[in-house]
């Protein structure tokens, strides 16, 4: 059974070759920041997906961390 978050987060990327070798440039040179609001452990994707991470602060992206 899907909740209602799920529900509204599905959609579809494709990815262009030209787009992100772009953005990489910008964020290689400053022009683009990133701003990141917390990194979560790879175990606790699950949590993260459902919107059950605490301490969050509202602005920036949440970061899955894959290996440390």
């Amino acid at each position: 059974m899907q909740n209602e978050r799920s529900k509204k987060a599905f959609f579809i990327v494709e990815p262009k070759r030209t787009q992100l070798a772009e953005i990489a440039g910008l964020l290689e040179t400053g022009k683009l920041k990133c701003c990141v609001d917390v990194i979560v452990p790879f175990a606790k994707a699950s949590d993260a997906y459902c919107g059950k991470i605490e301490g969050r602060g509202g602005r920036g992206k949440m970061v899955l961390a894959i290996a440390e």
